[in-house]
């Protein structure tokens, strides 16, 4: 059968349309990937550093990561003018803290998230964790609890142990532990560390199913700290106060080794859940882009 003229008009007609939108989306893809060059340049180079650690990944992903919103931020002034740009900045940040205060009340604290900037929290939190946070009374942080008198407290407040030591009413106790890669896939030896305490005839144990909690340390020298986030390993009743002593899960020591006992007004509140990697955001606008010691290894469990 002979195609006729019209049905062959209209076929290479057709292909024709086909070509031209093949050729617009191809365009339109170009157009995407150019504008968000930067974004993609930092996500790939952000997954290298997951991947790999290495701080120039790290330090390029920031570089990537604030250069592509300056950049969008030029543009829009550019296209809609200086007024309005600043307008919706000035919007964007509004609705960032009504969103902030929003959240501190429902989860009723001052401080409903934060970022894990170390791997002293090891393999349960990791280092650029995002961690949400509620606000807790002492009764609603779980923990063994200890009752002592004002006097036998005041012989271990404020007061620095050594690993191995006895301060008081408390016995820090030693064991050997097993040092493995952070990987878990490689052996790195024994070494002594403090898992174990003896107070008021009691032993207490490790807890892993402990309260963690976000704490703003008071430091027994003159060295200034950040947040602490930590696994609570003894509450202290003290008439109507409470005191806490807490612990890194990948530590050797017990905070007091730095840290005074931890007062409960000094608790922002304890961790309800992490999200991965979400964490590295405060890294990044902190500039702490080096590994910090500790987490090369992990104390095996």
């Amino acid at each position: 059968m002979v195609e006729s003229k019209e049905a062959k008009e209209s076929k290479e007609s057709k292909e024709a349309k086909e070509s031209k939108v093949e050729r617009k989306n191809k365009f339109s893809l170009i157009v995407l990937i150019k504008e968000n060059l930067l974004f993609i340049l930092f996500f790939i180079s952000f997954l290298a550093f997951v991947i790999t650690k290495n701080t120039i990944l790290a330090v390029t992903s920031g570089i990537f990561f604030v250069s592509f919103f300056v950049l969008d931020i030029l543009k829009g002034t550019k296209e809609y003018g200086f007024k309005k740009e600043l307008f919706e900045i000035a919007l964007a940040a509004i609705l960032a803290l009504v969103f902030w205060f929003s959240i501190s009340f429902l989860l009723n604290t001052s401080s409903p998230i934060s970022a894990i900037v170390s791997c002293s929290m090891l393999p349960a939190y990791e280092r650029g964790d995002f961690v949400v946070l509620s606000g807790a009374k002492p009764s609603e942080i779980t923990a063994p609890e200890v009752i002592l008198s004002p006097e036998e407290f005041n012989e271990i407040y404020n007061r620095k142990h050594e690993i191995c030591s006895t301060i008081g009413q408390i016995e820090y106790k030693c064991s050997n532990c097993t040092f493995l890669s952070s990987d878990k896939k490689e052996y790195v030896g024994i070494g002594v560390c403090s898992n174990k305490i003896k107070i008021k005839n009691q032993i207490i144990s490790e807890n892993l199913n402990n309260s963690v909690i976000v704490y703003v340390p008071r430091p027994l020298n003159a060295n200034a700290y950040g947040d602490i986030i930590h696994r609570v390993f003894l509450k202290i009743k003290v008439g109507d106060e409470t005191f806490f002593l807490t612990k890194g899960d990948n530590n050797i020591f017990f905070d007091t080794g730095i840290f005074n006992l931890i007062h409960e007004d000094e608790v922002k509140g304890k961790v309800l859940f992490r999200v991965p990697y979400l964490g590295y955001l405060k890294l990044f606008l902190s500039l702490s882009f080096q590994t910090p010691s500790g987490c090369e290894t992990i104390i095996e469990r």
